[in-house]
């Protein structure tokens, strides 16, 4: 996994900024499962419980996102890395509905490490990619329907432009039940420790449920 790298001016305005990837290939993603389906119900119910009375801004791993987020200049109260919105959704009661197989492992992760993840589907995408700042002209459509700006927020790109983010993903590079090979990105907070443990238990529930191989790399 040679193929992706920080920008050198990232990582001049965040020095211990890291990210984990895994990269999987031969992947078959289908409707989940039942006991999937099952599983994030649950947790989304049990979230919502312990999350009535909880700041969720003042979370770790949250308040770490939000200071970066600062850092670079973005408003807080109006973009929300997407681990965050997430939590501030399922607190609500306005649970996730699934998608499939692997969205849905992704949007468990996210919310059960509280730190944003992006899945991508590198059939899709024109390697290598890069993880930089975005410019003031680029801008893709989201998942969410709408046109996203990437100025100065990071971004994860190919030789296209920025396919991803932390904040919301981009539909050119979607995940759907064609997919076969796809890389996984946990956008890391500067702090956080046991990355390759959490790496490992992130590849071994995939495989678990979708076959294949993983690689893993924290760059």
């Amino acid at each position: 996994m040679n193929d992706i790298s920080i920008c050198p001016i990232l990582k001049n305005i965040l020095p211990s900024f890291q990210v984990g990837l895994i990269q999987y290939k031969g992947i078959t993603v289908s409707e989940s499962p039942q006991m999937l389906k099952g599983r994030l119900r649950f947790y989304q119910e049990e979230l919502e419980i312990s999350l009535t009375n909880e700041d969720i801004s003042i979370i770790k791993t949250i308040s770490e996102w939000r200071n970066i987020l600062k850092t670079l200049g973005i408003d807080r109260s109006k973009y929300r890395v997407s681990s965050e919105a997430l939590l501030r959704r399922i607190k609500k009661g306005q649970f996730f509905n699934p998608i499939n197989s692997a969205v849905d492992v992704n949007n468990l992760l996210s919310v059960q490490y509280r730190l944003p993840f992006g899945i991508y589907d590198t059939q899709q995408l024109e390697q290598p990619f890069q993880i930089r700042l975005g410019t003031e002209n680029e801008s893709y459509i989201g998942i969410n329907g709408r046109e996203n700006n990437c100025h100065n927020k990071i971004v994860i790109s190919d030789s296209k432009g920025p396919f991803g983010s932390p904040i919301v993903d981009s539909n050119r590079s979607i995940v759907t039940e064609q997919t076969e090979n796809a890389i996984q990105v946990v956008y890391l907070t500067p702090m956080f420790d046991s990355a390759e443990d959490l790496l490992g238990s992130v590849a071994k529930l995939f495989t678990d449920i979708h076959g294949g191989t993983a690689e893993i790399k924290i760059i």
